[in-house]
């Protein structure tokens, strides 16, 4: 009985738990529907690490600039007028304003051959059409163009206001790149070229560099080509110019020039476009060839930086200077800009003769006379040594049949031949190197003046009776076979009588072995030459007139 009741209970309570667990999930179910439970967002607890000690700048992709077509970029300054290009910025060409080109140069002598071979089928023109304007930039130039490694030229935009230029470009690595041209007041005229790089990469870039490269043509070879004026590559390292070997960079390579750079440029005998870095301290110049318009370009690779660390900048800024290298106003804007114009061993002798040079200009108005001027002042200064010399070799000739006996007398005995040749020389007065002293002091001078003559700008078109430019050949040849027949001349107030008999043969041939190089050397120097030559002739004359033979008797 217990046992049922304790079984139905059992069951009553299993039937209520049942229920109450179906009524429990059936509300739970209807509070669901009724309000649904917002599902918590789990909470990512990232662990912070240790900051490295410089941690890399995520890589920046650069923005692409709009390349578009290559484009012209007409600027001026300096009395020159340029045209930039997109194509790598900077300057591509350019052309003097106040000056113009060379003459075609044509010499009679080419023009007469032209006619006997038919080649020539125009009248003779001496001095060929008239020039254009100077050039100092050819067509396929890069002068001052930014660069990055070992990359081609970087694709530019270009922006104009007013007369400054603005280019900005990015090279491949993501280097910005932005340059500006600006015109200056200062005098003499220069302009400014500010570059900056900013390296927007993730990693070190390459070297950084400023490139002024040029289509340099071939040098002249042999010694023709002293009298050409032949474009160049012109750099100033460690106080001494330098050229740009164009064989040895593409035989070998970039050549690099190690020590202190003062400037860089292109340039010729008269004209040049130089860069002076402002801060040049630890940079490096490197001698290279480059590429433009399919045209091999040989100049200048001023590396301003080894590599420019992600996020960082630099800038390089130049003072240029573009026109005639006339030393009164290259060296107002750096002294050592002087070194454009070659002087030689004997500067220290130039430099007072262009002074007294340009002081005849002064007086006499004319290049051609001032010339004469100078050459007459210079032969004036000398006179009294170049009269010691012709009476010392007036009176050494006079002692050559004394001299021949005692060296046929003493011809086994050397020691005893110079004793008795110097007694003789005592005994008379004569100096034996009389002659040949006064010449050697002379010699320093010559070659300055020569090197005044072949250098200067002031000669440049100069005009001078039928010349219309002493800096040229006389296209008449007619100044050149006079300076010939007037050599021929001299020499019959020449002494000879003491000279091996092989001597005296070359001596008489040396006129016409000169007269060949007279043709082609620029006429102001043959016009000195003519100068010198007729003053020697007039004064050995004289000399020989007043003194003739020494009046001392050999003894």
């Amino acid at each position: 009985m217990p046992q049922d009741y304790r079984q139905r209970r059992q069951k009553g309570v299993d039937s209520r738990t049942i229920l109450a667990v179906v009524l429990s999930m059936s509300i739970y179910w209807v509070y669901l529907a009724i309000f649904p439970p917002q599902i918590p967002v789990e909470e990512v607890v990232v662990e912070e690490e240790a900051p490295a000690e410089e941690p890399p700048a995520p890589r920046v992709v650069a923005e692409p600039v709009v390349a578009g077509p290559i484009v012209d970029v007409p600027w001026s300054a300096c009395q020159a007028e340029f045209v930039g290009t997109t194509d790598g910025g900077g300057l591509s060409r350019g052309h003097l304003l106040e000056h113009t080109e060379p003459y075609a140069m044509q010499p009679l002598w080419y023009w007469v051959f032209g006619l006997v071979t038919g080649e020539s089928s125009t009248p003779w023109k001496p001095y060929g059409d008239p020039p254009g304007q100077q050039s100092v930039l050819g067509a396929h130039a890069r002068a001052l163009a930014p660069g990055v490694g070992d990359g081609g030229l970087i694709r530019m935009t270009a922006e104009t206001s007013g007369e400054v230029v603005t280019y900005r470009g990015i090279s491949a690595d993501g280097v910005r790149v932005e340059q500006t041209l600006t015109p200056t007041t200062a005098s003499p005229c220069t302009f400014d070229v500010s570059v900056t790089f900013e390296n927007g990469g993730g990693t070190t870039s390459e070297p950084l560099w400023v490139g002024l490269h040029e289509e340099l043509p071939d040098p002249a070879g042999g010694m023709m080509g002293r009298y050409q004026s032949i474009l160049r590559g012109v750099a100033l390292i460690e106080g001494d110019a330098l050229e740009v070997d164009r064989t040895l960079v593409d035989e070998e390579g970039p050549q690099l020039q190690e020590g202190a750079l003062g400037w860089f440029g292109i340039a010729d005998r008269y004209f040049g476009l130089i860069a002076i870095p402002t801060d040049a301290e630890g940079d490096e110049l490197l001698f290279t060839a480059r590429e433009a318009d399919g045209v091999a370009l040989h100049g200048h690779q001023h590396v301003v930086s080894s590599g420019l660390e992600s996020g960082a900048s630099h800038t390089e800024t130049y003072q240029v200077y573009v026109g005639a290298l006339d030393l009164d106003v290259i060296q107002v804007i750096r002294t050592d800009l002087g070194e454009l114009v070659y002087f030689g061993w004997f500067a220290f002798f130039a430099y007072p003769l262009l002074w007294l040079l340009k002081g005849c200009y002064w007086a006499l108005g004319n290049w051609g006379l001032a010339i004469i001027g100078l050459t007459v002042l210079v032969k004036a200064l000398f006179f009294p040594l170049t009269q010691s010399a012709f009476k010392s070799t007036q009176a050494m000739q006079t002692l050559q049949p004394k001299m021949q006996e005692i060296r046929e007398k003493y011809a086994d005995d050397q020691e005893r031949l110079n004793r008795e040749t110097m007694k003789l020389l005592t005994d008379n007065k004569v100096n034996p190197v009389g002659g040949c002293l006064p010449m050697f002091i002379q010699f320093p001078v010559w070659i300055a003046l020569y090197n005044v003559l072949l250098n200067v700008v002031e000669l440049y078109h100069s005009e001078f009776l039928y010349l219309q430019d002493l800096s040229e050949a006389d296209p008449y040849g007619i100044i050149p076979a006079i300076v010939v027949a007037m050599m021929l001349i001299q020499q019959r107030f020449t002494p000879t009588g003491n000279m091996d008999p092989a001597q005296a043969r070359i001596l008489k041939l040396m006129p016409l072995m000169f007269g060949v190089l007279f043709f082609t050397f620029p006429s102001g120097l043959v016009l000195y030459i003519f100068c010198n030559v007729g003053l020697s002739i007039l004064q050995q004359w004289w000399i020989k007139r007043n003194y003739g033979a020494p009046a001392t008797t050999p003894t």
